[in-house]
């Protein structure tokens, strides 16, 4: 009893014994399964009890996945058994452990402060039983409905085969039985649909949610693990971290509730075994409820980063069995996957390139990420450095081997030089059309597109990687199409040398300090520029014109004649000051101008004094640089 390595290989063991091999068109026999106080039952539940408080004694968690299992394997009524298992550890934990000063307190345990090693080990216990549940549920169950139903149909075409009496009514009876038979498969086939709808409502609704033993005693679970940068037992966050993971998988519900807080320790949690073995829980929830978990994917993609190759390895074999079975599309975060092909641990390195060769295999998959990766892998805020994307990208585009898929790559390339931003992008474009142009249909695609990269050909490194391209194409075409392709290699030196020179002119002139910006006053031509009759008409009626003069332009004069005054009102002629700028800039009065300019009147003075636009003004004087003038009452 106290040695749970022999409990472990024993119910090992004992699996094996009951697993039988399925012929296939047979009718399986009857599973065996033994009454709840069996002595096989009993003593594996006497084994849990005794052993739980047993500090020493190692291996219980092991022991336990085993035991649980083949209960649910033998036992006639395992939910029984494993309630009552429960039941009387939470009693047991009430009795003989109270206030221990690092102990975590348990449910219905009436504020008992349990050792973190039991709660490690009762938390184990509870996701095993929810696991296993569930499994007992949909497999088992379903099963033995299925086998019966194929034993009620067998019995019944036994049945109408015994009332065949003679020939003459043999063809009767087989269509009489044919009809009846088929009438059967139908009401099996929707009483079998009908008993798996209430089973999967069963598992949704009444195993972890809902007011039932295991619903109860989910609180701890969720409390250690929202605690676990205050929990420093390591055993104890990892066990709690899979048992919800368990009881996750049980009911999508409950999935959709805690999944924020097993995305926030696999990112936040420090162990790498923790983080390791969450991201297979992930793996798990993905395939049982993707539409709940999918929207996680990029945590997934991000564990890629990890600083702990034991993470990135399992993230590898995890995201690996996921796209290669259309559980994830393979879009947005790939290139995170790309990455990993210059992984520091060779292992990684190699699962990655065994990965792209498999996804190679599934139609065009490859070449729909290329853009996609290219992008991303060349952006230096989240890519990779130089070096590392031209290893990536060599060995990716060795897959690309359709001629057409070339073709649209190099175009698609091509526009992206629009959307660049630094030069290395530019480089790495490059670099990727180098690969990819092999084909005199390709160069007809640079050169259809040579607008998208014309500013780019001043680069050097551009240049001589497009002059390479173009000669090594030019060595395997027809001579009829060389002299097109050395046209088009002259246009790209052309252009190359315009840019270069074009750099050099910007780079010699010198940069002046920064002075006040003037403004250019555009010119406004004369009102005796071109006088029409009616305009002289206009003009004789009017009584003056406002001229203002500008001391950058002596002979250039402004005149704006004032809008005519509306019918059947009178209007006066109200006078203003003349306003003369003596310089652009607004420069200080001397003492005695300023007092020039207090004691002057406009009425008394010999200025001239004209009748004045507003709106005329108020423009000249902006460009003038001065305030507008008030009138003078």
């Amino acid at each position: 009893r106290h040695d749970l390595s022999l409990v472990l290989h024993t119910c090992n063991t004992l699996l094996k014994l009951v697993t039988e091999e399925k012929v296939k068109g047979a009718i399986p026999s009857a599973p065996l399964r033994f009454p709840m106080k069996h002595d096989i039952i009993t003593n594996l539940v006497d084994i849990h009890i005794t052993t739980i408080f047993e500090m020493n004694n190692s291996g219980w968690i092991s022991m336990t996945n085993s035991a649980i299992k083949t209960i649910y394997r033998l036992s006639e009524h395992p939910d029984q058994v494993c309630s009552e298992l429960i039941m009387e550890i939470i009693s047991r934990v009430s009795q003989d452990h109270i206030n221990k000063p690092d102990g975590v307190e348990m449910p219905m345990t009436s504020g008992v402060l349990v050792p973190t090693f039991i709660v490690a080990r009762f938390l184990s216990l509870l996701g095993q039983i929810a696991l296993w549940q569930v499994i007992h549920l949909e497999v088992h169950i379903v099963n033995e409905i299925k086998r019966r139903q194929r034993l009620l149909e067998e019995k019944k075409l036994n049945k109408g085969r015994k009332r065949k009496s003679t020939m003459s009514r043999l063809s009767t009876v087989s269509r009489i039985e044919s009809g009846v038979d088929d009438d059967m498969g139908m009401v099996c086939g929707s009483a079998e649909d009908v008993e798996a709808d209430y089973i999967r409502d069963v598992v949704e609704r009444e195993i972890v949610t809902g007011d039932n033993l295991l619903s109860k005693l989910k609180p701890i679970m969720l409390k250690v693990c929202s605690e676990f940068h205050l929990n420093h037992d390591t055993t104890l966050r990892s066990v709690a971290s899979i048992a919800l993971a368990k009881l996750m998988l049980v009911s999508s519900q409950c999935c959709m509730d805690n999944l924020p807080l097993l995305f926030k320790i696999l990112e936040c949690d420090p162990e790498p075994a923790i983080r390791g073995n969450l991201i297979i829980a992930f793996g798990d929830l993905m395939v049982r409820f993707p539409n709940q978990v999918a929207p996680g994917t990029k945590n997934l993609y991000a564990r890629l980063r990890d600083e702990s190759s034991h993470v990135r390895k399992n993230t590898v074999n995890v995201l690996t069995h996921l796209i290669l079975n259309d559980m994830v599309q393979v879009k947005g975060q790939i290139s995170e996957m790309a990455a990993c092909i210059v992984d520091p641990d060779d292992t990684i390195a190699s699962m990655t390139k065994r990965f792209f060769l498999e996804l190679s295999k599934k139609g065009n998959s490859v070449y729909n990420i290329m853009p996609d990766v290219i992008s991303r892998l060349s952006d230096p805020d989240v890519g990779v450095n130089s070096d590392d994307f031209r290893v990536i990208l060599k060995y990716l585009l060795n897959f690309i081997q359709k001629d057409k898929q070339a073709e649209s790559l190099v175009e698609k390339l091509c526009h992206r030089f629009r959307t660049t931003k630094s030069d290395r992008q530019n480089h790495d474009l490059i670099y990727c059309i180098s690969l990819l142009a092999n084909t005199e249909k390709c160069l007809q695609k640079l050169q259809d597109n040579l607008t998208c990269y014309a500013d780019k050909l001043a680069d050097d490194t551009i240049y001589t990687t497009l002059s390479s391209v173009i000669g090594k194409v030019k060595k395997a075409v027809k001579p009829d199409l060389r002299v097109l392709i050395e046209e088009f290699e002259a246009r790209i030196e052309q252009m190359h040398m315009k840019g270069m020179e074009d750099e050099v002119i910007t780079s010699n002139i010198p940069e002046h300090p920064k002075t006040k910006s003037k403004r250019t006053k555009p010119s406004v031509p004369s009102v005796s520029a071109a006088v029409t009759p009616r305009r002289r008409q206009q003009r004789n009626k009017k009584t003056a014109a406002a001229v203002y003069s500008s001391p950058d332009d002596d002979d250039e004069v402004f005149q704006k004649t004032p809008a005519p005054p509306a019918r059947g009102r009178k209007t006066r002629n109200r006078p203003i000051a003349t306003i003369d700028s003596s310089s652009e800039e607004d420069a200080p009065f001397s003492d005695a101008e300023n007092q020039d300019k207090e004691n002057s009147n406009p009425y008394n003075s010999g200025d001239t004094i004209t009748p004045f636009n507003n709106k005329v003004v108020s423009r000249v004087c902006r460009r003038q640089r001065l305030h507008t003038p008030t009138r003078v009452e």
